[in-house]
């Protein structure tokens, strides 16, 4: 028993050095205020940068899957249809642009005879498509053999130097039928010769000869076809004699494109 001494109101004081070695070990092991507050920063301090690192928002497009902020993405995050496929680096942010983007191109029409099958839009193609192509337009037009018409119309100056002289050349990259060609020789003064040349292994060769007989023959010369070509093919015009001055010859040349 240690011997304590009265100090008043039934309070004693410790007089053995066992007791204050005791009482000594105690608050040696409990820290100060100053200490108390410094531990407390350190700890907020480091919550502040654990937090910060959690919701910092990450680089464009990165690949990282390690917090909810690098999941969720930023808000540039893009990607380009045909280079990149959505996988599980994919941030949320990068698969919208990646939806949005692909539903979009859905209503894009394609270039004519767009080789991609990729999207369904190429995959159907655009009524620009030619049989060259392969999308189901292209199919469709092999199959049925749908065409255009074009009508190539102008104003040919046959000039009063006389001799044959080119109204109309086409040039030529896939087969066409010719299915009419009207000259307008009303202007003409004498009669003539309308000359059809085609044109193989390179060069042109006289395909037919047509002649028009001034005050005979109707005034709008009619070459009826159909004219298959996949050459070029030209229509020129030669005066019998001097018309005497330069004359003008309105045309039409009507055609189908076949492929």
């Amino acid at each position: 028993m240690s011997d304590n001494k009265a100090i008043g109101d039934g309070q004693t004081t410790p007089t053995s050095c066992a007791d204050v070695t005791a009482i000594k070990a105690v608050t040696d092991v409990i820290p100060d205020s100053g200490a108390m507050t410094s531990i407390a920063q350190d700890a907020t301090v480091a919550k502040e940068a654990t937090l910060t690192g959690l919701h910092a928002v990450p680089a464009v497009n990165s690949a990282d899957n390690t917090t909810t902020s690098k999941r969720l993405g930023n808000k540039t995050d893009s990607i380009t249809l045909g280079v990149h496929a959505p996988d599980g680096t994919f941030s949320v942010f990068r698969l919208l642009d990646y939806i949005i983007k692909a539903f979009s191109f859905q209503f894009t029409p394609p270039t004519a005879d767009d080789a991609g099958s990729t999207y369904m839009t190429q995959v159907i193609g655009t009524k620009s498509d030619t049989t060259a192509g392969t999308s189901i337009v292209s199919l469709l037009k092999k199959i049925f053999n749908i065409t255009s018409t074009v009508d190539a119309t102008g104003t040919f100056s046959y000039l009063d130097a006389g001799a044959k002289q080119e109204i109309f050349e086409l040039t030529n990259t896939t087969r066409k039928i010719i299915t009419g060609i009207y000259l307008d020789l009303r202007a003409m003064t004498k009669s003539g010769v309308a000359t059809l040349e085609y044109k193989i292994n390179g060069s042109y060769g006289v395909l037919d000869t047509i002649d028009y007989a001034y005050g005979v023959d109707a005034e709008i010369l009619l070459i009826s076809g159909p004219i298959s070509i996949t050459e070029d093919f030209k229509v020129s015009y030669t005066e019998d004699s001097d018309e005497g001055a330069d004359r003008a010859i309105p045309y039409s040349i009507i055609y189908e494109v076949k492929e």
